[in-house]
């Protein structure tokens, strides 16, 4: 996965204007949803969580098992 990191921030991360690149998915998923957080704070707006929560809860059988 660490490969990917980079595509990571500069598709999803970077656009919501996170500057500095994850060092590991966690940081990168805590990064996303601290920000995401924010935004929906500052824009008044909710954003549907099904699929962030099925990519969580696929991260976690990944890192599980892997």
């Amino acid at each position: 996965m660490a490969e990917r990191l980079p595509q990571v921030h500069a598709h999803l991360l970077n656009p919501l204007g996170i500057a500095v690149p994850a060092d590991d998915i966690d940081t990168a998923i805590a990064a996303f949803v601290k920000r995401r957080d924010a935004l929906e704070r500052e824009y008044g707006i909710s954003v549907p969580k099904d699929l962030e929560n099925e990519v969580l809860d696929g991260g976690w059988r990944v890192r599980r098992h892997g």
